[in-house]
């Protein structure tokens, strides 16, 4: 009847909302997500009266991906980070309450220019413009997260484009290899700028490589990654120098062969 109709709109809209998922993504992704209009509404929306679908089907509103701060403004009420993270640069919005704990605000002055942070927010559009409202901005704990994320993207991209969906178990079959995954979703060479480019391979010069062959080794076996010093002591021995090995870990970090993970004296292969 009449009376029933009323409650078909909101219900929906209920439905919907329930059935959103945390979407691991990269900035790009999100910049280049299709908007459709929805229910009238106009394209653009970005939950707002629309709809924003990844280039593989999924519905994306709730985010989390990996970037470094480039800029943090802090205001009265909010605070907004300019996050990069080699495939985009992207507007963060995040809320700040008067009333927050400690640990919340101890978290937050953590996530300064040039350190590596985890978002989980929500994506709007605005006049064509796309940010993300988060609920939490946190420093990465160690640079092993990077790589965690960069995985996770893959695969639940894969899974989608495999039509395996949100259920558990099942096989996926990638439409790339997984060698190849992760440029053709972070696009070009791969992360860059600080993100690092995926691969190796020699370097054409013997201590590039052998200071690369050495943080891949020690990267493996622990979570912070290779130290500075302990390369230098496990080098020095082969002929190199300390001054080479410290140029060669400048030129591999800046070519985004190799990241600082903790500190500036710990380090990870890409």
């Amino acid at each position: 009847g009449g009376g029933g109709g009323g409650y078909g709109t909101p219900q929906k809209e209920r439905k919907k909302y329930d059935e959103q998922t945390l979407t691991p993504c990269t900035i790009r992704m999100i910049l280049n997500a299709d908007s459709a209009p929805t229910d009238g509404g106009t394209p653009g929306g970005g939950g707002d009266g629309g709809t924003l679908t990844l280039k593989d089907g999924r519905d994306l509103t709730n985010v989390k991906f990996v970037g470094a701060v480039r800029s943090a403004e802090e205001q009265s009420t909010n605070i907004v980070f300019l996050i990069e993270d080699g495939t985009g640069l992207v507007e963060v919005k995040q809320w700040v309450d008067v009333n927050d704990p400690p640990a919340v605000t101890e978290m937050r002055l953590q996530c300064t220019e040039n350190v590596y942070v985890r978002v989980i927010g929500m994506v709007k559009e605005f006049q064509g413009a796309r940010s993300v409202v988060a609920t939490s901005v946190r420093k990465v704990a160690t640079g092993n997260e990077l790589t965690h994320h960069m995985l996770e993207v893959v695969y639940t991209s894969e899974k989608a484009k495999a039509g395996v969906g949100g259920g558990a178990g099942g096989d996926v079959k990638p439409s790339v290899p997984y060698n190849a995954a992760p440029q053709a979703l972070f696009g070009g060479g791969g992360m860059q700028q600080g993100m690092g480019q995926q691969g190796g391979g020699s370097q054409g010069d013997p201590c590039h490589d052998a200071v690369l062959n050495y943080i891949k080794a020690e990267g493996a076996n622990s979570e912070v990654g290779a130290d500075t010093t302990l390369c230098i002591q496990a080098l020095v021995p082969q002929g190199y120098s300390d001054a080479q090995i410290r140029m060669s870990i400048q030129h591999l970090s800046g070519e985004g062969h190799i990241y600082s993970t903790i500190d500036d004296n710990k380090w990870q292969a890409c």
